[in-house]
């Protein structure tokens, strides 16, 4: 397994629950600390097109930032970063509001029950 691309809840599942090797889990635990020691552990090098791609159309389809990170298992702020470099490469910024008239929000259903 790749730790560099796992997400934190799974790292954090690897290194405490999972009955595994020694080494295994201390790879996880290492590269939690990696994350935890940088101020922006989310860099926008560590992105693969494939990643690009799908944040920029859940992006273009009006999701929350807070949603693309969770889904990504990355920061709030590394998603930012990441969408300023890809509005700089092109990436049309929205032109829609956060919410709507129906009380819609864009890629999360009704926000009225």
């Amino acid at each position: 397994m790749e730790m560099s691309k796992a997400r934190k809840r799974e790292l954090l599942q690897i290194a405490l629950h999972e009955v595994c090797d020694i080494d295994i889990k201390y790879a996880a635990a290492r590269e939690l600390q990696r994350r935890g020691k940088t101020h922006c552990p989310d860099t926008v090098r560590q992105y693969d097109g494939r990643e690009e791609k799908i944040i920029s159309q859940l992006y273009s389809q009006g999701y929350l930032l807070s949603d693309i990170a969770l889904r990504f298992g990355r920061s709030k702020q590394g998603i930012k970063d990441k969408l300023r470099e890809l509005h700089k490469r092109g990436l049309p910024y929205r032109t829609f509001s956060r919410w709507s008239k129906t009380g819609i929000v864009p890629g999360r259903g009704t926000g009225q029950t």
